[in-house]
């Protein structure tokens, strides 16, 4: 097995590389992470064009507020406002470049945001991830897994603009999110313990990482969580 093919069905599925159209013609497991890969895709490609549209009304309400817009009389006061507005967005801007992170400065609540965004496509499909294949994605967080079963789908992720690593267990009737995020984004806050009405989790520091396990609220985590440390394994 090549993991190399395994890691490009996930990044690249509609690549025409001759090696890797090749590979999946021999390797029906391969062939299954791509498909399913492709399913995702369609899935969200979906799911933005389900948006609605605007109607017709709307579009003609646009158009005559722009026709009225253009036909007005501007004042000076009018630039004067024009020109205060302009100051106070290059000022807030400013501000928030410089006076505070860009998304959530707490871990819980992103890990919280982060899951709910994803569950309606992260780990909805099996796509059978095997050990090579995470021991790839693994290895640059200085960690590698020891045993996959019950693992239904991995993927890389952002995460306040650092690149984590995002694994989805099937444990009992629920689906668990594993994040191990790097520590080299400083969070404000790092809750050990947290939940909102939808999700609990737990975070633990190991190595140089972030290990963060989600599950949904109510769902006993002890056992989960215990089975993920014991096989992960940190070499940094």
């Amino acid at each position: 097995m090549n993991s190399e093919f395994y890691q490009q069905a996930i990044s690249d599925p509609h690549s025409q590389c001759p090696d890797f159209l090749a590979a999946l013609a021999s390797d029906p497991q391969l062939k299954a992470v791509q498909q399913s890969q492709l399913q995702q895709e369609e899935a969200m490609l979906a799911l933005f064009k389900s948006t609605p549209t605007p109607s017709d009304s709307h579009l003609a309400a646009i158009d005559a507020i722009s026709e009225q817009s253009e036909k007005k009389q501007w004042s000076v006061n009018n630039y004067l406002a024009l020109a205060a507005s302009l100051l106070l967005c290059v000022v807030s801007i400013k501000y928030i470049d410089i006076g505070s992170p860009e998304y959530n400065q707490q871990l819980a609540s992103h890990t919280l945001n982060h899951t709910a965004h994803g569950h309606s496509y992260a780990g909805v499909i099996n796509t059978h991830p095997t050990m090579g294949q995470l021991n790839v994605q693994l290895a640059s967080y200085g960690a590698s897994i020891s045993n996959v079963d019950d693992l239904l789908w991995n993927k890389d992720c952002d995460y306040e603009g650092i690149t984590s690593a995002h694994l989805v267990y099937q444990d009992q009737n629920a689906k668990i999110n594993v994040y191990v995020v790097p520590d080299s984004y400083e969070f404000s806050e790092v809750e050990k313990v947290f939940s909102d009405d939808r999700y609990q989790g737990t975070i633990k520091k190991v190595s140089n990482n972030y290990l963060v396990i989600v599950a949904p609220k109510g769902h006993d985590l002890a056992p989960i969580s215990q089975r993920i440390n014991n096989e992960l394994h940190w070499t940094i």
